[in-house]
């Protein structure tokens, strides 16, 4: 192998023997220190080349020899050839008849023009494989490549109706859950509109919307029959009105229903459904109330019920057996100091920190209060807020 000094030479060799010119090659040792130099000279002429010793002693005329000297560095972080000198054997012709100073070989500009064709090369390159990337995904969706975009003219007829049959795919949908949810049913949903169109259930003797399907649960005076078979203590109550539905925690439901009789036989009794829809309880949630009428659901799952008599109040009633709460059934700040006669409510819930709620009276000339409670939860309607009213301008 070639070092880059002896490729130097081989190309200033071949340039003197198309000339037929005597050319002299030095060799150098690299790493040498340097006071340590190697030279050999060897004369080119009519196709032959031969050594000559340094002290001339093959009796060729010396002084139409060439010779090149290099001087090696002993440094290994700079170039081996720093630098390189053409004379004759009369140093007084020098430049003129041995051609000139040649040098000084300068390596880290070679690697620095080296670096820069190959960065050259490498900016070449990425711009031939991005430039049909960024053609690619600037063009439409429905464009060929280098397409020209046209406008397709309208057909004269219609396009096909797609067809309603289903589509199938070849691969299985998910697997089944182990246990059935909780909510909806597995029924199929039907769309109806309640009294539009009835159908008479012969089991229950009863006339019911289409599309919805009825079963006896209890019956007032009659113990509850709980899905273990067992009865309630408690018969269902009489003169039943105003209800509401009540999620809990363990997936369960509690239906919550107002009882309507007079003299303080009145209140609100709850029936308890698992998360199967089966009854595992039933019990009074607020006694010795009249005329509880209507109500309504609170935000945070809540039923307030409303007694339909002179004096009467809101109540608060939290079906939840897991809260506080749950057996403390107390009246809200909804009926005011001297109460109404009382039938329902409605919240407007858009503020979560301020939610308003509605009260009517079921009275000729009875009040549309508005209360605007402070804050959210069970004590929102116990303390603060703000109540006004609705009224009528002549």
């Amino acid at each position: 192998a070639q070092s880059p000094a002896a490729a130097s030479d081989s190309t200033a060799a071949a340039a003197a023997a198309a000339a037929n010119q005597p050319i002299a090659i030095s060799t150098a040792t690299p790493m040498l220190a340097p006071s340590t130099r190697g030279m050999i000279a060897a004369s080119y002429t009519n196709n032959k080349c031969s050594p000559v010793p340094s002290d001339g002693g093959s009796g060729e005329d010396i002084g139409s020899i060439i010779v090149a000297e290099k001087a090696v560095l002993s440094s290994p972080s700079r170039s081996l050839l720093d630098k390189t000198f053409v004379s004759s054997d009369e140093s007084s012709q020098g430049d003129e008849e041995a051609g000139g100073v040649v040098g000084p070989l300068n390596v880290n500009n070679e690697c620095r023009r080296r670096m820069m064709m190959i960065a050259k090369g490498c900016t070449i390159a990425v711009l031939i494989v991005l430039i049909p990337i960024i053609v690619v995904v600037g063009k439409p969706m429905n464009q060929g490549f280098l397409e020209i975009p046209v406008t397709i003219e309208p057909s004269s007829s219609p396009s096909i109706r797609p067809s309603i049959s289903p589509t199938t795919t070849n691969f299985p949908t998910l697997q089944p859950t182990s246990s059935p949810s909780a909510f909806p049913s597995a029924a199929p949903f039907v769309l109806f509109t309640y009294g539009e169109s009835l159908y008479t259930d012969s089991d229950l003797g009863i006339q019911i919307s289409v599309g919805l399907t009825a079963r006896q649960i209890a019956q007032s005076g009659s113990r509850v029959r709980y899905a273990n078979d067992e009865r309630s203590s408690r018969r269902y109550h009489g003169m039943m009105d105003g209800a509401g539905i009540a999620q809990l925690p363990d997936g369960g439901y509690a239906y919550l229903s107002n009882a309507e009789q007079p003299d303080g036989d009145g209140g609100v009794f709850g029936l308890y459904f698992n998360k199967d829809g089966k009854i595992i309880d039933y019990k009074a949630l607020l006694t010795g109330t009249s005329r509880n009428c209507g109500g309504g659901m609170s935000p945070w799952n809540t039923w307030i019920s409303c007694e339909e008599v002179g004096g009467g109040q809101c109540w608060q009633v939290e079906p939840n057996p897991d809260s506080p709460n749950h057996n403390s059934p107390k009246a809200t700040l909804l009926g005011g100091r001297n109460g109404g006669e009382y039938e329902t409510v409605a919240v407007d819930n858009t503020n979560e920190s301020k939610p308003v709620f509605f009260v009517t009276e079921d009275l000729s000339d009875g009040e549309l209060r508005r209360f605007e409670a402070d804050g959210n939860g069970w004590d929102a309607l116990h303390v603060g807020g703000r109540t006004t009213y609705l009224e009528f301008l002549d």
